[in-house]
C-alpha cells in the first residue's frame, strides 16, 4: 500500500499501517504485540497525520478505518498544541482533509464521522479550533437543520405497521445522530455568543408578547405552545444566575454589571406572564364544563404539568422572579393586588367572599372555586386559623352550590375541607355544626363522581383516594361523635375495595377503614343506615384472600373485637375462623403470630357460647391440635397457640373438653394421643413465654385442665405442673392490699401488682382515640389481670378433687407421687393465700 504522507514525518506509514492492521486482528496474540507497539507509535511524530491517512484510505478494511479514526480522534483531542507529535505545517493538512471523511459511500458512517468531528470541535474554545467549528456551523447548520425536519415530517405520519422497516430504521438512525450534530451546534452557538443575557431572551419575551391566536399547541403555529414552555424552562433556570444582589443581601460579583437583567425588563417579563398566560382561556373553561373531575385533578397535578403546560409553566418563572428579583417584582405585584383589593385583610375578605359566593351568576364560578381553594391553601400553609365560623359557612355552601359547572367548585371545596380539618389547632367542637351538612355533601359529591367508572385502565385515582382521606379526618376530629359518619364511610370502603379497585385504592381504605373503627363508640348503624359491622364480611373475604394486606386487616378485627367482639362471632364466627384457617395455612410466620395474637384476644372479649361450636366446624380448633401434636410448626408459632389454648380454658373449660373429643374424632384418633400431646407442648413451651402476663396466663390455662379431673392431666400434677406453678408463683410476687372503704358493700379489695406493664405494642398507636381506652380497659379487666393467682389455683385444685373422686383419690392417685417438700411449698403458697 502505497502512502502520501509528508517527507517531514519521522513514524513509518507502512509499519503504523501494519500495526493498526494488527491491533484490528481478530487473533488474540497478534492483537496483544500490536497494541503495545501502536501505544509506543502514537509518541512519534507524524502519526497523527498518518493516521488520518488511513482512515480516509477506502480501500482499506473498515476495522483498520474505524481504529484509525478512533485513535485520529483521541490524538487530536488530548495532543493537538503539540509540536512533538503534530509539526506545525501538519495542522492545515489535517484540517483540510477532515472534511473528506465526509465523501464515503456509507452515508451513516459518513454521518457517524461528522458528529464525532463537531462533538470534538463544539468543546475547543482556542481561537483557531474555534474559527473551525464556526467554519463547520456556517456550512453545514442550515443542511443539517432541513434535513431534520424533513425527517421529523416523515415520523409524525409514523404508524405501527411500517416500525418494522429497513428504511424506517435508518432514518431514525440517521435523525437521531443529526438531533446529536444540532445540539453541540446549538451548545457552541449559546457558549461562543457574547450578547448580554436579556438580549438572548428578548425573542423569548416577544414571541411570549405576541398575539394569541398565533400560539397554539400544534407545530404548525407561529409560536408552538411547547417552544414557548420550553423557552421558559430555560429561562427560568438561567434566572438565578443573573441576578445583581444575592439573598443574603451582597452583591453578585460574578455577574458583570452589563449582564444583570435591567428593571425594564423584569417589569416587562413579569406582564406578559401576569396578563398573557397564567389567566384561564376558553379552552381551559371547556375544560372545566365538558370534564370537571379531570381539570380539578389536572390543577392538583400542577408539579408535574409545570414543564409540559403553559400556565403551569408561566406561574413557575413568576415565582422564579419574585424569588431572585424581589425588588422589583414585589412592588409591581402589591401594587397590582392593592388596585383590586384595596389591602384587606384575610379576615375582612372573608367578609367579602361570604358574598361573592352566595351570587347566582354563573360567570362567578371562576371567582367560586378561586375562593374555596384560596382558603384550603391559605388555612393549610398555616396562614390562618381553621377555627372561624365564616370559613365552615363558606365552604359547606359552595359543596351545597349545584348547577351547570358547579362541579369544580363542589370538587374544589371538598378540598378545602380537607386542607382544614387537617389544619394545626383544628377544633372538632367548633365544627361539630356543620358535620352533618358537610359529610352529607361529600357523600353526594362521591355518588355523582364518574371519575373512577371512566377510568377503568387505571389512569387517575386520586379524586376517591382525596375524598377517603377528606372523610379519615372528619371521622378522626368527631371521635365518639363519628357514629353518624357510617353511611358515608360504609359504602365508600365497599366501592374502593372492590376487585376493581382495590389495587389503586387500598391504602387510603384501610387507612379509612381503621380510623372508623378506632373513633367511633358502635359497630351498628345509626337510625337504619349502614353500620361498620356490615363491612365483616368484607374484612372476612380479605383476611382470607389477600396475603399483601393481612397486617392491616388483622389490625382491623382486633378493632371490631373490642367494640363488639359477641357481636362479631354471633353472626360471623364459622366464615370468620374458616378464614383464619386459610390465611394460617399460606402466611408467613410473623403473620400467623399476629392472627393468633388477635384471635387470643377475641376469645378474651367474647362469651365462649357465641364461637365454641363454630371453632370446631371450621376446623381451626383441629389445625391447632395438629401443629401442637405433631410439633412440627415454628417454636414461635407454637408458642402462641399454646397462649390460645389457655385462653380458651380459662374462658370455659368443658367446653374446651368438647372441643377435644369432637377433634379426636374428627381426627380419628384417640382423646389421650391429643391430650398427651398437648400438655408436652405446654411444658416445652413454657420456657419460650417471658411475659409474667402470658406465664400467667399459662399456670391459669394448665389449672383449668386440671380442674376437669382428666387422668392425662392429673398424672402431671405432681411434676411438670407443680413446678411450673411454683415459677410463676414466685415471678409474679402478688399482694393483697385489703383496706376499708365507706361502699355498699362496706370492703373494697384491691389487687396490687408489682410486676405488670403493657408492652408498648400493645396500644397499636392508639393514642388520641377512644380505641386507646378500649384497649386499656381490655388489659385492666382481664382475668388474668385481675384474679389472684393463688385463689384460682386454690378453687380449681378444689374441683379436681370433685371431679376425680375426692381429696383420698387425689392424694393416693396423684399426690402421693409428689415430694413432700413440694407438696408443702403449694400449699403454704396456695391455701396460704386466700
Amino acid at each position: 500500500m502505497s502512502s502520501k504522507t509528508a517527507p517531514l514525518q519521522n513514524v513509518s506509514f507502512q509499519e503504523l499501517y501494519n500495526v493498526v492492521c494488527g491491533a484490528a486482528s481478530q487473533n488474540p496474540a497478534e492483537m496483544r504485540a500490536a497494541s503495545e507497539r501502536l501505544k509506543e507509535l502514537l509518541e512519534v511524530s507524524g502519526t497523527c497525520n498518518a493516521l488520518q491517512e488511513i482512515a480516509l484510505q477506502k480501500t482499506a478494511p473498515l476495522q483498520v478505518r474505524q481504529l484509525s479514526l478512533i485513535q485520529f480522534k483521541n490524538l487530536i483531542t488530548n495532543r493537538w498544541r503539540s509540536r512533538k507529535i503534530i509539526a506545525d505545517d501538519e495542522r492545515p493538512i489535517i484540517k483540510t482533509r477532515c472534511m473528506n471523511l465526509l465523501e464515503e459511500e456509507d452515508d451513516l458512517r459518513t454521518l457517524r464521522a461528522f458528529y464525532a468531528v463537531i462533538k470534538e470541535f463544539s468543546q475547543m474554545s482556542f481561537g483557531s479550533q474555534a474559527a473551525t467549528m464556526a467554519e463547520l456551523v456556517e456550512r453545514f447548520h442550515a443542511t443539517l437543520t432541513n434535513y431534520y425536519i424533513k425527517l421529523s415530517e416523515n415520523f409524525s405520519l409514523l404508524d405501527l405497521a411500517s416500525l418494522g422497516n429497513e428504511r424506517t430504521t435508518e432514518d431514525l438512525m440517521f435523525m437521531h445522530i443529526i438531533f446529536k450534530c444540532l445540539a453541540n451546534v446549538a451548545a457552541w452557538l449559546r457558549k461562543s455568543s457574547q450578547k448580554t443575557v436579556y438580549e438572548k431572551y428578548e425573542l423569548w419575551v416577544v414571541q411570549a408578547n405576541a398575539s394569541p391566536s398565533l400560539i397554539d399547541d400544534s407545530p404548525d403555529a407561529v409560536y408552538p405552545i411547547r417552544f414557548l414552555v420550553q423557552g421558559m424552562v430555560l429561562f427560568k433556570d438561567s434566572l438565578a444566575q443573573w441576578v445583581p444582589v444575592r439573598k443574603d443581601g451582597s452583591e453578585n460579583v460574578t455577574v458583570p454589571v452589563n449582564q444583570a437583567l435591567p428593571k425594564e425588563f423584569v417589569d416587562r417579563a413579569v406582564t406578559v406572564l401576569v396578563t398573557n398566560f397564567i389567566p384561564l382561556k376558553p379552552s381551559d373553561l371547556e375544560g372545566w364544563m365538558a370534564d370537571p373531575e379531570e381539570w380539578v385533578n389536572s390543577e392538583e397535578k400542577e408539579n408535574e404539568q409545570w414543564v409540559f403546560q403553559i400556565r403551569p409553566c408561566a406561574e413557575r418563572v413568576l415565582l422564579t422572579f419574585a424569588n431572585q428579583y424581589t425588588q422589583y417584582v414585589a412592588p409591581l405585584l402589591v401594587d397590582a393586588f392593592n388596585a383590586v383589593v384595596y389591602g384587606i385583610t384575610f379576615n375582612q375578605w372573608l367578609d367579602v367572599a361570604s358574598s361573592e359566593v352566595n351570587s347566582p351568576n354563573t360567570d362567578y364560578l371562576i371567582v367560586k372555586r378561586r375562593i374555596a381553594w384560596l382558603i384550603g391553601k391559605w388555612v393549610g400553609d398555616k396562614c390562618a386559623s381553621p377555627n372561624d365560623v365564616r370559613i365552615w359557612q363558606i365552604l359547606v355552601h359552595l359543596l351545597q352550590d349545584k348547577g351547570t359547572g358547579t362541579e369544580v367548585v363542589r370538587l374544589t371545596a371538598a378540598a378545602a375541607v380537607r386542607d382544614c380539618v387537617d389544619a394545626l389547632g383544628f377544633d372538632p367542637q367548633m365544627f361539630s355544626p356543620f358535620l352533618g351538612q358537610t359529610a352529607s355533601e361529600i357523600l353526594q359529591l362521591i355518588g355523582e363522581a364518574e371519575t373512577l367508572e371512566r377510568n377503568t385502565n387505571g389512569e387517575d385515582y386520586l379524586f376517591k383516594g382525596s375524598i377517603m382521606r377528606v372523610v379519615a379526618q372528619l371521622v378522626s376530629s368527631a371521635k365518639e361523635d363519628s357514629a353518624s359518619l357510617s353511611v358515608i364511610v360504609v359504602p365508600l370502603l365497599r366501592e374502593s375495595l372492590s376487585p376493581s379497585l382495590i389495587s389503586h385504592l387500598d391504602e387510603d381504605a384501610l387507612s379509612l377503614w381503621s380510623t372508623a373503627l378506632r373513633n367511633t363508640n358502635t359497630i351498628e348503624g345509626i337510625n337504619g343506615g349502614p353500620g361498620l359491622i356490615d363491612l365483616v364480611p368484607l374484612a372476612i373475604s380479605l383476611l382470607a384472600g389477600n396475603l399483601d394486606l393481612l397486617g392491616k386487616i388483622t389490625t382491623i378485627l382486633e378493632s371490631y373485637y373490642l367494640l363488639g367482639a359477641g357481636q362479631v362471632v354471633q353472626r360471623h364466627a364459622a366464615d370468620l375462623f374458616t378464614a383464619y384457617r386459610t390465611a394460617m395455612d399460606q402466611a408467613p410466620i410473623m403473620n400467623i403470630k399476629c392472627l393468633a395474637v388477635s384471635l387470643i384476644l377475641l376469645f378474651q372479649m367474647a362469651p365462649p357460647a357465641t364461637y365454641a361450636e363454630a371453632l370446631h366446624t371450621s376446623g381451626l380448633f383441629s389445625k391447632f391440635m395438629t401443629a401442637i401434636v405433631e410439633d412440627d410448626s415454628d417454636a414461635l408459632i407454637l408458642t402462641h397457640y399454646i397462649t390460645l389454648m389457655a385462653r380458651i380454658a380459662i374462658a370455659d373449660q368443658q367446653m374446651f373438653l368438647t372441643l377435644m373429643a369432637a377433634t379426636a374424632t374428627l381426627r380419628n384418633t384417640e382423646e389421650t394421643v391429643l391430650w398427651e400431646g398437648l400438655l408436652d407442648q405446654w411444658w416445652r413451651r413454657f420456657d419460650n413465654m417471658y411475659e409474667p402476663r402470658t406465664r400467667k396466663l399459662s399456670a391459669m390455662g394448665i389449672a383449668s385442665l386440671v380442674s376437669t379431673g382428666r387422668r392425662e392431666v392429673l398424672e402431671r400434677l405432681h411434676s411438670e405442673i407443680f413446678n411450673l406453678w411454683m415459677d410463676v408463683l414466685g415471678e409474679v410476687k402478688e399482694t393483697l392490699e385489703k383496706k376499708q372503704e365507706e361502699s355498699l358493700n362496706g370492703q373494697t379489695t384491691i389487687l396490687t401488682l408489682y410486676w405488670d406493664q403493657p408492652p408498648p405494642s400493645f396500644y397499636s398507636n392508639t393514642e388520641d382515640t377512644p380505641e386507646f381506652d378500649r384497649r386499656k380497659a381490655s388489659y385492666d379487666n382481664d382475668p388474668v389481670r385481675t384474679t389472684p393467682l393463688a385463689g384460682f389455683l386454690a378453687a380449681r385444685l378444689q374441683q379436681a378433687e370433685a371431679a376425680c373422686g375426692g381429696p383420698q383419690v387425689m392424694q393416693t392417685e396423684y399426690l402421693a407421687k409428689a415430694d413432700p417438700i413440694v407438696v408443702k411449698s403449694i400449699t403454704e403458697e396456695v391455701f396460704g393465700r386466700q
